[in-house]
């Protein structure tokens, strides 16, 4: 089988019950890195401890001794990572590309690998490489981005649902984009399901500051919490194809089902499935604040002259990233949790 990545350079992560290696593919070809610091019991084992503190850091009000714990074992998950899988795959590439694709199998895929790092030497991805996601080669061979000019952009902003907590930062969200673009706002209970369903195929940029719902029995029961229901992933296949750009702005959009991580059926992919050439997602819950400063952060950088660059949205989302990172490095559920998946 031909593997047609273009410039670009995939690395694949295999994870067995047998060997760990990683697949480079790139221009010059497609080799094995043997990864012998990877195995199977590993990647399951810190897979677990990982979601585990992550959904306990969640917790409001949890005693600051248990946070501290909790913290350490996600930078431990972080550091281990690095040494384990995103180091020696670094260290193969010669010359070091500028960007990279992750495509990691088995539970690999619900960790960080673009935030991979050790926090005793300084050493990490986001200090070598730009990464992004793939979920298929086949996304290479779609057509390329096209500048657009400084048209409306859809806002999707559901502070209130049912049963749901308050999302207090949605407006100062919104507030954040109107300062770079002049959107088209479906907020509240302007935020219906046809609504928003019309709405998508008349857009090529969709932003969502909304709850995201996953269902990790039956993940193609996921979906972005609206006002009279959900998106879910099969309305969001059924959006006419050809849109550039889908900002996740919700909890846990690419994340999908624990025992079948390999199919990556979560909200994320649904968007990029349906047409969406880049899509920002999250893997894990983001604060209110946060998430207005990242919106921001990366729409100042998609703006060009009198326009929005989408082809610029990997860079943008890396470089937010590093801003973040800035206000604590030693909490990495504060900035970790933002990716791009696309070419």
């Amino acid at each position: 089988m031909s593997l047609d990545v273009g410039d670009r350079t995939v690395v694949v992560v295999n994870v067995s019950r047998y060997r760990c290696d990683a697949l480079l593919v790139s221009p010059a070809g497609a080799r094995a890195v043997p990864l012998e610091g990877l195995t199977f019991p590993d990647v399951t084992a810190r897979a677990h401890v990982f979601l585990g503190a992550q959904a306990r850091l969640e917790t409001r009000r949890l005693p600051l001794a248990e946070k501290v714990r909790l913290l350490e074992q996600v930078r431990e998950t972080l550091d281990w990572l690095w040494g384990s899988v995103a180091k020696p795959v670094l260290d193969a590439l010669d010359p070091l590309p500028s960007r990279i694709w992750w495509s990691p199998t088995g539970l690999l895929s619900v960790l960080p690998l673009h935030a991979a790092g050790s926090f005793d030497t300084g050493e990490s991805v986001l200090d070598r490489v730009i990464s992004s996601y793939a979920g298929s080669v086949r996304m290479f061979g779609r057509a390329g981005d096209e500048r657009l000019p400084d048209r409306p952009v859809l806002v999707v902003a559901v502070p209130e649902a049912a049963g749901l907590p308050t999302l207090h930062g949605v407006d100062e969200e919104i507030r954040a984009i109107e300062e770079i673009v002049t959107p088209t706002v479906l907020r509240g209970q302007s935020a219906t399901l046809a609504a928003v369903t019309d709405a998508l195929a008349g857009h090529d940029i969709a932003h969502f500051a909304c709850h995201a719902t996953q269902n990790l029995a039956d993940p193609a029961e996921s979906g972005i919490v609206l006002h009279d229901g959900k998106l879910g992933l099969g309305n969001i296949a059924a959006v006419p194809g050809g849109a550039h750009l889908a900002f996740l702005s919700a909890c846990r959009t690419g994340v999908g089902a624990v025992d079948v991580p390999d199919e990556a059926l979560h909200v994320a992919a649904g968007f990029q499935t349906a047409g969406f050439r880049h899509v920002v997602g999250t893997l894990w819950s983001v604060e209110d604040q946060s998430a207005a400063e990242f919106t921001s952060a990366v729409y100042s950088r998609l703006r060009d002259g009198s326009g929005l660059d989408p082809g610029r949205t990997a860079v943008a989302v890396h470089e937010a990233t590093l801003l973040a990172r800035e206000e604590d490095r030693y909490d990495p559920m504060r900035w970790a949790q933002w990716f791009h998946l696309g070419p």
